[in-house]
């Protein structure tokens, strides 16, 4: 019997979604280390697939997470483009905490709000036409990839990282970014997993989300730190009652 049994009985076998986890790293890896630009594509889904010793429904899987990063997008026919280089340390501490202590995705929610109130309210203080100008081109692509899900979910994020990294602080953009992924990995698991599109995002419905962050767009170009907050908690409020439809199933 070897000394080493008692911590191999705690492992235990690779599942796909743990091998689409690994996937995920090793990409985020590739973007990162090899300094991809944003508008670089990827490999095809066949190529990584031969690469990386898995199937090409891995390799989906792990692309949908790093949209839902902000990292990629899939365009249908043609490919998964970066959008953004990934700062890979507080998102991999931050998930290695969930995983240990628990919690709910509304805890995770409150808290990614909380640090997107602080990012914003930074961001009124710093130069105002820069940041609507910034957050302008985000919403001009969330509302352009209306029709697209994979490419929606990627323009999210990105929408909502550009109003915190107007903050200026590297940190606090990091960790609301890390706490970001943490939550819509788990909220589309469904979407990444079995291309199960959430309620809230098929058809008219994906509309209705885009126009709620019109209104924080709105205020930040008009300088309006109270109705910016008014807006962010509207979107808040938003996100919970997605919460709430998930947990109802």
């Amino acid at each position: 019997m070897s000394e080493y049994d008692d911590l191999l009985q705690s492992l235990r076998p690779l599942r796909p979604t743990g091998l689409a986890d690994s996937v995920t790293s090793q990409l985020q890896e590739l973007i990162l280390s090899k300094g991809l630009d944003p508008g670089e594509r990827l490999p095809s889904e066949r190529d990584l697939a031969e690469r990386l010793g898995t199937s090409r429904a891995i390799i989906t899987q792990a692309l949908r997470t790093l949209s839902l990063m902000g990292f990629v997008e899939v365009r249908p026919g043609s490919g998964a483009y970066v959008t953004r280089n990934p700062g890979t340390m507080f998102t991999t501490a931050m998930e290695m905490l969930i995983r240990s202590q628990g919690g709910s995705l509304s805890e995770i929610a409150d808290l990614r709000f909380w640090l997107e109130e602080v990012g914003a309210s930074k961001a009124m203080k710093s130069a105002e036409a820069e940041v609507a100008s910034d957050l302008e081109s985000a919403f001009a692509r969330l509302e352009a990839n209306d029709g697209n899900v994979s490419e929606w979910m990627a323009a999210d994020t990105i929408f909502h990282a550009t109003l915190v990294r107007a903050s200026g602080n590297l940190y606090l953009n990091q960790v609301y970014e890390a706490v970001h992924s943490a939550m819509v990995t788990e909220l589309y698991k469904e979407w990444v997993e079995r291309d199960v599109v959430p309620a809230w995002l098929r058809d008219d419905a994906r509309g209705q989300q885009v126009e709620l962050h019109r209104p924080i767009l709105q205020a930040v170009k008009d300088g309006d730190a109270v109705e910016l907050q008014h807006a962010l908690r509207q979107h808040h409020e938003s996100v919970h009652a997605h919460l709430h439809q998930r947990a109802a199933r």
